[in-house]
């Protein structure tokens, strides 16, 4: 018996015999197939626990059961077990797919499959495609390398990733600026962000002064030695007397002398005399200073 190009329909030949079985045969793969389209757009994807992904090795980790509701039927589909998570593992472009029991009558484990196509079936359907350094799943959610998020949980977290230049007390009563620490940092080695996940790259600097009546602020700044450049957009003060946290505006790669690409910076620090001229004693310092990756 012949079938569609596409959808596998079965159908009755010209002149053939039985022809109305093949026929129903037809209706029953048109309904079928029909039927998907249905509980595919009400498929509701959650759960999850912890996900997490490694572009390196392609693993994808989930903590506990992916879960979706047949909306026809109200039972639930759990990936791959109700009471556990799972792993599948993904190249760039395959997809993460799992088939389906239609209109279950009861709950049903399926099991996580990968591959650069899925199969030519009903039951099958798209959990996720690993696009680069990220997966992109059917819902918009998005997970990038080294990433580790519940990802299907409220959207009130975030991920952060601390690169550090000063740890530990530096000062100086010099005007000019001071090297004073280093750091390198890529930012091509980050997860861009993308569909719902923003990259934010600031820098951070815990800084004081004995003098906030002239006053004669604390100054740090990066600076790029790289490219023979400082990096304007990490410019921060403090006329605090005691430690005070300070933290840029956003740092935006290839913009205010901060890098597109690897670079090494060191943080600088000077007394600020704009205001007067310090005395023997005056002093600013800075006890920790970083590069702050946070996707939200």
């Amino acid at each position: 018996m012949p079938t569609s190009p596409r959808m596998n329909w079965p159908y009755p030949k010209e002149f053939a015999e039985h022809w109305w079985e093949k026929f129903r045969s037809f209706v029953n793969a048109v309904d079928a197939s029909f039927f998907t389209t249905r509980e595919d757009k009400n498929f509701i994807l959650f759960g999850g626990g912890t996900v997490s992904f490694n572009a390196t090795t392609g693993v994808l980790t989930w903590g506990a059961a992916l879960q979706a509701v047949s909306a026809v039927t109200g039972n639930r589909w759990y990936i791959p077990t109700s009471t556990s998570g799972g792993t599948v593992t993904l190249q760039d472009g395959e997809f993460f797919y799992v088939e389906l029991t239609r209109a279950p009558t009861s709950s049903q484990s399926v099991a996580a499959s990968n591959g650069s196509r899925i199969p030519v079936s009903d039951d099958a359907i798209v959990i996720a495609q690993r696009l680069g350094a990220a997966v992109i799943f059917r819902n918009g959610a998005v997970i990038g390398d080294g990433q580790s998020v519940p990802l299907f949980g409220p959207r009130a977290y975030s991920t952060l990733f601390d690169v550090v230049g000063i740890a530990g007390q530096q000062d100086t009563d010099q005007t000019g600026w001071q090297d004073k620490g280093g750091l390198r940092y890529d930012p091509g080695a980050y997860f861009p962000g993308g569909a719902g996940v923003t990259r934010e790259i600031r820098f951070h600097a815990m800084l004081w002064t004995t003098d906030d009546t002239t006053p004669l602020p604390a100054d740090v700044r990066l600076y790029d030695i790289t490219n023979g450049v400082p990096v304007t957009a990490s410019a921060l003060a403090s006329s605090s007397l005691t430690p005070e946290m300070q933290s840029s505006g956003l740092l935006v790669p290839g913009s205010g002398g901060f890098a597109a690409a690897l670079a090494d910076y060191v943080v600088q620090i000077k007394l600020d005399n704009g205001a007067g001229s310090p005395g023997p004693s005056d002093r600013i310092f800075c006890v920790q200073a970083f590069l702050r990756t946070t996707w939200v």
